[in-house]
C-alpha cells in the first residue's frame, strides 16, 4: 500500500509542475559591438546581442570555406549570459538549413543560458521545425559577413522555457580569424 501511494504522489508531483511554472528567459544587455551585432525577436520580444564570426579549424589551420557566427550577451558585470552559435555554414552567399547534428561540416545552432560561469541550460536545434541561415554578402576583403536567421530550439532543463524560437534575426559581423 505505501509503494502504491508513492506513486500516486510522484505522479501528482509531475503532473503538476505546468509550463506556466518555467522562468521567463533572462533579457541580459548587447554587451560590446566592437565584432558586430545580431538582432531578432525571441519567443516574439526583441533581443540584441554581440556577433562576432570566424572561419571554422577543422585541425590546426582555418578552414576558409566554412565559418561560424557567435552571438553573445552578458550580465551587469559584462559576464556572459547567452550564447547563440551558428556553426559550419559555407562562405558563400545562399540559404541554409540549419539542422541538429554533431558531425563535422554539417549547420548546426546551439543556444545557451549562462550564470555565473556555468551553463545553466543548453538548447539544441528543434527537428519539427525548419530553422535557417542567410548568407546575404561576405566581403573577403573587408572581413565582413551579413545575414539573418530563424531558429528553433528545445531543451532547456531546470526552470527555464523549453522551446525557443529566434525569428526575423539579422545579423553583420567582422571575420576575425
Amino acid at each position: 500500500m505505501s509503494k502504491f501511494l508513492l506513486f500516486v504522489l510522484c505522479i501528482i508531483t509531475v503532473f503538476s509542475c505546468k509550463k506556466d511554472d518555467l522562468m521567463p528567459l533572462p533579457n541580459y544587455n548587447q554587451g560590446n559591438q566592437a565584432y558586430g551585432w545580431s538582432k531578432c525577436d525571441r519567443n516574439g520580444v526583441a533581443w540584441k546581442a554581440s556577433a562576432a564570426a570566424g572561419y571554422m579549424t577543422y585541425g590546426a589551420t582555418p578552414d576558409t570555406n566554412y565559418m561560424s557566427i557567435a552571438c553573445g550577451t552578458v550580465d551587469n558585470d559584462s559576464i556572459l549570459g547567452e550564447s547563440l552559435d551558428i556553426t559550419n555554414i559555407p562562405t558563400q552567399v545562399g540559404e541554409y538549413d540549419v539542422i541538429k547534428s554533431y558531425e563535422t561540416k554539417v549547420i548546426t545552432g546551439l543556444y545557451s543560458l549562462v550564470t555565473d560561469d556555468q551553463i545553466d541550460a543548453t538548447y539544441e536545434i528543434r527537428k519539427k521545425k525548419t530553422s535557417k541561415v542567410y548568407i546575404d554578402t561576405i566581403d573577403r576583403q573587408k572581413k565582413i559577413v551579413k545575414g539573418r536567421y530563424t531558429l528553433y530550439f528545445h531543451g532547456g532543463g531546470g526552470l527555464y522555457e523549453r522551446d525557443v524560437d529566434f525569428e526575423n534575426g539579422t545579423f553583420e559581423a567582422s571575420i576575425i580569424n
